[in-house]
């Protein structure tokens, strides 16, 4: 969790640069990044509205004002499947957040994901993944120009792939 969290604020960095986001959005930004998992210290599932509570704790302590808090609980519940962005900070961290569907590390990535929902007792065969994987990408979409342009080609590609491997799986099983 820890290297997804420092995974995350490195291309909150990333974005917010390329996107022109100014100092004082970008330190509400990178705040909203290192908590926006935090509810999986409690929860497995939804834990985003746990996250949020976890930073509206924590943050009057470091001088955030109500209006920061708020923003920082946006962005942390916009990254919510299916992720609802409503302005340029949230769309960044969610783009931050799945930056990797469209990256090199995308199968070791994914693997983590299945060894991790195997620990947490949601059971599913290889094949269940990856109808899961394929239905993920075809869903999801980048919010920002620069997440559209430096992972949509690689994010395609990394779909077809699983389609064929999808296909190939269920003409082996039929």
């Amino acid at each position: 969790a820890v290297i997804h969290t420092i995974s995350i604020m490195r291309n909150c960095r990333k974005i917010a640069e390329a996107e022109g986001i100014s100092d004082v959005d970008l330190e509400l930004l990178l705040t909203a990044a290192a908590y926006h998992d935090s509810g999986f210290l409690e929860t497995y599932d939804r834990n985003e509205p746990l996250g949020c509570r976890i930073a509206e704790e924590a943050l009057p302590r470091f001088d955030f004002t109500t209006e920061q808090i708020r923003r920082v609980h946006g962005m942390i519940m916009a990254t919510q499947p299916p992720q609802t962005p409503r302005n340029k900070l949230e769309m960044i961290l969610c783009d931050a957040d799945l930056f990797y569907l469209g990256g090199d590390q995308y199968d070791d990535i994914a693997e983590s994901l299945y060894q991790e929902l195997q620990l947490h007792q949601k059971q599913m065969t290889r094949n269940e993944w990856l109808e899961m994987q394929t239905h993920s990408l075809e869903e999801h979409q980048y919010f920002t120009d620069f997440a559209k342009q430096q992972r949509g080609v690689k994010k395609q590609l990394i779909l077809e792939k699983l389609r064929a491997q999808l296909k190939h799986s269920n003409r082996k099983g039929a």
